[in-house]
């Protein structure tokens, strides 16, 4: 979970939650679910509002007398770790977000036209790595499959070839968990060739990428992260090679 809040962890279970039945009903009502609610959540939430249901235990509270936390894994510390390969491997690095979050293809967009500031047509010496950790989301306009990391990295590539980057990129975005969305895919690894490769499969890159489809997109170019789940989660991994 970015900012490490352990109340948030895993929902948290063995530490004090902060939110109260009011929270909830104003977000849902500001986001416009409250009427989609069962009638029972809705009369539920509304008593603890009220006062008439128990709310879970807050700080302060005895019960969490004596106990403890430990923060073994984080995304910064991943993050962190990825920094320390990239420049034992001989890179610069540069962090670009510790907190990586909006809309995939919006994020992809951003990113596209940092990675274009950082490629004068005249750059030399070693290798750029930029790196970013967090978790993006994606509005679904489509019906195809795929997940945030998937569609970042398929927006990515059409955003980098709008900007000209050629092929002096290499862009890799994935979950730590080894899935992304409803799939066998961590993510996506793509690079100056990915909407070439997609085209030469008979695919149409911007159809799919409208369509939600970054995984069959991807699949068509081989450029899928297939690592099997991996026995952690924190959050996901981006990684931008510029030369």
């Amino acid at each position: 979970m970015l900012g490490d809040d352990l109340a948030t962890i895993a929902s948290g279970p063995t530490v004090p939650d902060p939110s109260h039945y009011a929270d909830a009903l104003e977000i849902l009502q500001r986001r416009g679910a409250w009427q989609r609610l069962p009638p029972a959540v809705r009369a539920h939430l509304q008593a603890g509002a009220a006062g008439q249901r128990a709310e879970t235990p807050k700080p302060g509270d005895a019960l969490f007398d004596g106990v403890g936390h430990a923060l073994v894994g984080s995304n910064a510390v991943s993050l962190s770790a990825m920094a320390a390969a990239a420049a034992e491997a001989g890179c610069e690095v540069e962090i670009y977000s510790h907190r990586l979050e909006g809309e995939a293809r919006e994020v992809a967009e951003a990113l596209a036209e940092f990675a274009a500031q950082r490629l004068p047509a005249g750059r030399r010496g070693r290798p750029l790595a930029v790196l970013a950790g967090g978790e993006t989301t994606v509005t679904l306009r489509g019906d195809g499959l795929g997940g945030r990391n998937q569609e970042m990295a398929l927006a990515f590539a059409a955003a980098a070839q709008r900007m000209g980057l050629a092929d002096r990129w290499t862009f890799l975005s994935g979950g730590t968990d080894g899935r992304d969305g409803p799939v066998d895919a961590a993510g996506g690894l793509v690079d100056g060739g990915t909407l070439a490769r997609i085209d030469a499969a008979g695919g149409d890159a911007a159809a799919l990428l409208a369509n939600n489809d970054s995984y069959r997109a991807l699949g068509l170019a081989g450029d899928l992260l297939i690592t099997g789940g991996t026995g952690t989660n924190v959050a996901d991994l981006q990684l931008l090679l510029l030369c």
